[in-house]
């Protein structure tokens, strides 16, 4: 009889960036009409600003898609005390993606929204070692 491990890899996270003078809700409307989504308003993502000693609150809208078992946050980059990610101040927000193994196709229709004027996808190494746009945002 053989042992069996249980190798449980991580689910494959994407981050897009995006620039945008749309407000996060309008920017939500857009994106949902163009890719069939439902990205709703969600609870607040909270990150440890270390420098300023204060948790800083970023807007959010999320959507869990259980027919193909993946999850989308689209967050502010831009707070009252300073930005989501350090590393890319000039992002207007940030689409998380968990459990997308390829976001071409997500990221060409982005690219067809009037309302959005720049999105690329960033990897890990483009950002500071703990950056928040990585980790699991509602936690």
């Amino acid at each position: 009889m053989q042992n069996k491990i249980n190798t449980c890899e991580p689910e494959p996270i994407a981050a897009l960036a995006i620039v945008s003078c749309e407000p996060l809700y309008r920017l939500a409307w857009f994106v949902n009409q163009q890719l069939g989504w439902s990205l709703a308003e969600s609870e607040s993502v909270n990150v440890m600003n270390k420098d300023r000693a204060m948790i800083q609150q970023f807007f959010a809208f999320a959507w869990r898609d259980d027919e193909n078992n993946a999850t989308y946050y689209l967050i502010q980059n831009k707070g009252a005390q300073g930005p989501f990610d350090q590393t890319m101040k000039t992002t207007d927000y940030w689409l998380r993606i968990e459990n997308v193994p390829d976001v071409s196709n997500i990221l060409a229709e982005l690219k067809k929204i009037n309302g959005i004027q720049m999105v690329q996808e960033i990897k890990p190494t483009d950002l500071k070692k703990n950056s928040p746009v990585f980790r699991n945002p509602l936690q």
